[in-house]
Formats: structure tokens, C-alpha cells, sequence
């Protein structure tokens, strides 16, 4: 999933860069409901997996666009889940407070398929680093810094020649972080809504 990631990041951010001129500049924010995939966990010895209750996220991105479709982004995004349940396997299933949190810096790419129209689906890609943080109530916090990817679908409408909405599906994953020695994964399905301020 990641080579193919960052092969469509390299193939839109040259669609991009080959459009017509950049138009114009854009700000915008983003809203999520976050459904974190199980995670699998590994220590060394015992192996289990995290359930995990559904979530929000909050992003904010600087982009710029062409007039031709393309779309280029910095993006830094916030996401926290907290946990249902940890099951270790051949021990047993236990309710343990707290919540796992990602902050995001991605760099994302972007083709818009009717660029001039007032409502446009669009395909996205992004690649960048995610800080995971894993807080345990009364046990204390671990963290990782991983690498990061996702993969956007979503239709633009646009309410203004300076203001668009957007509602967006979005898969986000991370290399497999280490918390105090213990392996685990991360990946989750955003369900986003989007308002988008140009230039």
C-alpha cells in the first residue's frame, strides 16, 4: 500500500506541476470522523490486538491550484481515538482507559476531474511523518515518530468564486510503530467535511 502510495504521489504531483500556471492560493479546514482499523500488538513474547472507539480529527492545509485541476498541499492534521478494548491472546479481554493520538505533517496532491465546473470529484494522494502517542491512564504515555501515507476521494462544490465545500473519504496509514518495546499498527477510514477559502 505504501509504494503504491507514493507511486500516485509522484505521478499527481507531476500532473500538477505540468498544468497551466497556479491560479491561485487556498486555506482550509477540516473536520473527521475517524474510524481506527484494530491494531495488532506484539512484545516479544505475548501478542494481542486494540479495539478502538470511534474518533475525531481536526486538519488544517495551505495549498496552491492551477487552473487546470492540479492541487498541491502542506497539511497538519490531529487524530485521537480512544481504546474499547485490549485482547491478549491467551489471557484474555480487558477494558484499559485512554486513547492513542496522531499529529500529521503531509504533503498532499491533488487532480480535480471538471476544474471549471461548480462541483468536481477528485482523487488525492499524501505522503509525510505522523507522531503517535499512546496514553494509558495511570500507566503513563509512549510515542513514536513514523512515516505516513494516504490515499483521499472526494467532490468539491463550489458555493463562491472564493469558497468551496468539500466532503471527502480518506484512508490514513503509518509505518508500524514501537510503544516501550511493543509493536503495534495504525491506520484508519476519515469521513470528512471541508471548507476551503482561496486567494
Amino acid at each position: 500500500m505504501k509504494k503504491i502510495t507514493v507511486f500516485f504521489f509522484v505521478m499527481l504531483v507531476a500532473a500538477a506541476l505540468s498544468a497551466p500556471a497556479f491560479a491561485a492560493s487556498y486555506l482550509s479546514g477540516s473536520y473527521s470522523f475517524v474510524k481506527t482499523a484494530d491494531a495488532d500488538i506484539y512484545d516479544g513474547i505475548d501478542s494481542g490486538e486494540i479495539s478502538f472507539d470511534d474518533g475525531f480529527g481536526l486538519l488544517v492545509a495551505y495549498g496552491i491550484e492551477s487552473d487546470g485541476g492540479g492541487r498541491i498541499e502542506v497539511e497538519l492534521g490531529y487524530r485521537s481515538s480512544d481504546f474499547d478494548e485490549w485482547k491478549i491472546d491467551g489471557v484474555g479481554t480487558f477494558d484499559v482507559p485512554g486513547e492513542i493520538e496522531s499529529i500529521s505533517l503531509m504533503g498532499n496532491a491533488y487532480v480535480d476531474f471538471v476544474p471549471q465546473g461548480r462541483f468536481s470529484p477528485y482523487l488525492g494522494v499524501g505522503i509525510g511523518l505522523a507522531r503517535l502517542e499512546e496514553k494509558v491512564t495511570g500507566l503513563g504515555d509512549a510515542h513514536d515518530l513514523v512515516g505516513a501515507y494516504q490515499l483521499s476521494l472526494g467532490g468539491r462544490y463550489r458555493a463562491s468564486d472564493i469558497v468551496t465545500l468539500d466532503l471527502q473519504y480518506r484512508f490514513f496509514g503509518t509505518s508500524e510503530p514501537t510503544f516501550e518495546d511493543v509493536e503495534a499498527e495504525y491506520s484508519n477510514h476519515n469521513f470528512m467535511l471541508s471548507l476551503r477559502r482561496y486567494f
